[in-house]
């Protein structure tokens, strides 16, 4: 928890006035898991990666676009009020698990591409050939990452 106190960042007036609106919505109760499963996400991925957090349920019915696209701004706007930087990898592992509570699956794509400071690394999520999390355009400028390669490298991108 250590590591976590020393990442704290101001809460914006944006943030929280996204929260309420989520709340408000249809999607409320994910905005609200949100708020409870970010710091588990954030904490689990420190300590002991990403495999403890996704497991195959390639089982569901895949998530429909749209309707995840509605769960993913909840799930934003609950994870904006965290005291906590949401990056790439905890919003897509956040939303991953959300989508699979409500028995909808998804992948988690991580990909890499040269940038100025080095190699950069991104996650996001795909129903199939629709990314669900991002925008298609920044996704496509990464290479994807094979399922080994990635768990590997996630500690440093965490």
């Amino acid at each position: 928890m250590q590591a976590l106190a020393r990442r704290r960042r101001p809460v914006s007036a944006a943030e929280l006035a996204a929260f309420l609106d989520a709340l408000r919505g249809p999607q409320r109760i994910s905005a609200l898991r949100a708020l409870v499963d970010g710091p588990v996400v954030t904490v689990t991925l420190e300590r002991h990666g990403l495999r403890p957090l996704v497991r195959d349920r390639s089982d569901l019915p895949s998530a429909d676009p749209d309707e995840a696209r509605r769960v993913s701004a909840a799930v934003d706007a609950g994870l904006g009020v965290l005291p906590v930087k949401a990056t790439c990898l905890r919003r897509s592992v956040t939303l991953l698990r959300e989508l699979n509570r409500q028995e909808r699956s998804a992948t988690l794509h991580i990909g890499v591409r040269p940038g100025p400071g080095g190699i950069e690394a991104h996650a996001w999520l795909q129903a199939g050939d629709e990314v669900l999390n991002d925008d298609p355009d920044l996704t496509a400028t990464y290479t994807g990452l094979a399922a080994g390669e990635a768990e590997r490298l996630l500690p440093r991108f965490a």
